[in-house]
């Protein structure tokens, strides 16, 4: 059973609903192919548009910074990032140093760091940015959409 590390949610707190994001993206970097496909597919069922990218580098190139929202190239259009799903071991930069450099750029940026890794390798890659969780793969869809549905 996969479980939020640190906690996420706050029970008290308000869900927002997948129509709050469709006028934007959600930008995944995992160098797993199947695992952004089934993220992408997961997200589409949702009506959601996401983005994804193999690595750190690949994202940080195809982002555009506009007064301190991130926006990515949609299937139709430039879209602000609304939410980013990034794995911790990525070829390259690492996830957390891929999330502390997306939140020197856009602060309000809500994201969440994705990892099979135990509690030591995580401990080797730092501390996560505030307000960045991670979650144990494999986790069941209902957690992550918690995460991401959690209001700012």
């Amino acid at each position: 059973m996969a479980s939020l590390d640190p906690p996420m949610t706050n029970p008290s707190t308000p869900l927002t609903t997948p129509e709050a994001m469709r006028g934007g993206v959600v930008a995944i970097v995992d160098d797993e192919e199947q695992i952004s496909r089934a993220l992408c597919l997961l997200l589409e069922l949702q009506h959601i548009e996401s983005v994804a990218f193999a690595s750190a580098e690949a994202m940080l190139e195809a982002v555009e910074l506009r007064d301190g929202q991130l926006w990515l190239q949609g299937q139709h259009a430039k879209l602000p990032v609304q939410f980013a799903v990034l794995d911790l071991n990525l070829p390259g930069i690492s996830g957390v140093a891929l999330a502390h450099r997306l939140r020197e750029m856009a602060p309000a940026l809500r994201m969440v760091i994705m990892t099979a890794a135990m509690a030591e390798e995580r401990a080797y890659h730092g501390p996560h940015p505030e307000g960045v969780g991670c979650l144990i793969k494999p986790f069941r869809l209902a957690e992550l959409e918690k995460v991401m549905f959690q209001s700012p």
